[in-house]
């Protein structure tokens, strides 16, 4: 299939994975441990949205979105890290561990705006939930429904429109990305998921998480290499 095709795909699939989080209920779909293959499926490359999916799911495992709080981004940074990682192995053929170490760079910023792009999101929301509380006619009614779904659906096409870009202009410069083989990676982001766990479980003292973070880096890593 056409590059230019697949990632178009890609781009709306996203979109339809971003109704997961508020719109229709918090099924974990957008995971980037769902959202990675599913999306990798699409680019015909399962087996590599699987392995990336594990690289990405960890470093994001502590953001919540709990109340009104608006954590990092854990949904924009699996969909853009997955679709820049895509992005870069169709049209520059760039070998995995290159591209997936700039997918985690490409989805860290992501989290970041997307974060911004949700509490967007959410002004917009709340303007038609006011809206809603005013309403007298069902067209109206289905009107607002859908308009909320719609800024959940392009928020997803935006993120993934911009991910693709950014994997298309990262290209040249992978050759300056060190190489970090796959077992060092996933135990790099492993343990980064080890810390944020023993964060969830109150433990906030700062050498704390980064000794069993450290210590977890060694673990999955010998265990990879057995």
């Amino acid at each position: 299939m056409n590059p230019a095709l697949t990632i178009a795909i890609m781009c709306l699939l996203s979109g339809l994975l971003m109704l997961d989080k508020y719109s229709i209920g918090e099924f974990g779909v957008s995971q980037p441990l769902v959202a990675a293959p599913v999306l990798g499926y699409a680019a015909g490359d399962f087996t590599s949205g699987v392995l990336l999916g594990l690289l990405l799911q960890p470093v994001w495992l502590i953001q919540l979105p709990i109340g009104r709080k608006i954590p990092l981004d854990v949904q924009a940074a699996g969909i853009s890290g997955t679709v820049a990682f895509f992005s870069m192995r169709m049209l520059g053929n760039a070998r995995f561990e290159f591209a997936a170490l700039a997918a985690i760079a490409v989805a860290a910023a992501a989290s970041l705006y997307g974060g911004w792009l949700d509490g967007y999101g959410r002004k917009l929301n709340g303007i038609f939930a006011r809206r809603l509380e005013r309403v007298t006619r069902r067209r109206e009614l289905l009107f607002l429904h859908v308009a909320a779904l719609d800024v959940a659906f392009l928020r997803g096409v935006i993120l993934a429109v911009v991910a693709a870009g950014a994997g298309a202009a990262i290209l040249p410069l992978l050759k300056w990305i060190p190489l970090v083989p796959l077992d060092r990676l996933l135990a790099a982001t492993f343990s980064i998921g080890l810390a944020g766990a023993l964060v969830i479980f109150g433990i906030k003292k700062q050498l704390i998480p980064f000794f069993a973070g450290f210590a977890a880096w060694v673990i999955v890593w010998a265990l990879v290499r057995l």
